[in-house]
């Protein structure tokens, strides 16, 4: 099974971030647009485990978020992975307040890497995926959008099964920590 460990949002912040993801279309030529239900904020990418990776992956979240306390980040920016002709990834992300969760991210990472599992190499970028493969109409600069979204009340961590249906993939929680 394809999981991956993240935040899940409510439907008022999923409703501001689609209204954000609408204001670009009539800049965006060509982008494959990132579902409602999907918004999410990934804090660690599993890959393909089995069951007992899931029990193995279950036991370091519960190891990594014990005694953590519940807190806020905000979204305050729009940016781009990739080159402004090659855009792969649009998303939103946070200038601010990042600590707490980058501190979530490296004890989910050490946890992890207690039970065998590799670290990211990337390192941790905290954003939204909003759309991806973009081909824009005419050159804007996408970081001049101003985004206000409402501040994100982090109270669990879930883990998630990524599963493709043929129309896109679809995101289930298998299993949700609370802080």
């Amino acid at each position: 099974m394809r999981t991956f460990v993240a935040i899940n949002f409510p439907d008022s912040l999923k409703n501001e971030i689609q209204d954000i993801q609408n204001s670009l279309k009539s800049y965006v030529k060509v982008a494959r647009w990132i579902r409602m239900d999907n918004f999410h904020l990934t804090i660690k990418f599993l890959g393909e485990i089995d069951e007992r990776g899931k029990e193995f992956a279950i036991e370091a979240i519960q190891q990594a978020c014990n005694g953590l306390k519940p807190f806020e980040i905000n979204f305050d920016r729009i940016g781009y992975f990739g080159t402004y002709e090659n855009m792969r990834v649009i998303w939103i992300g946070m200038n601010e307040n990042a600590d707490k969760l980058v501190s979530l991210q490296n004890r989910i990472e050490m946890s992890f890497s207690d039970y065998g599992f590799s670290s990211d190499e990337k390192g941790f970028k905290p954003h939204i995926t909003i759309a991806r493969d973009v081909i824009m109409t005419r050159k804007i600069d996408i970081s001049s959008f101003a985004i206000k979204l409402d501040e994100l009340y982090v109270n669990e961590v879930s883990l998630m099964l990524s599963e493709n249906k043929g129309k896109g993939f679809y995101y289930t929680p298998l299993y949700t920590f609370k802080l």
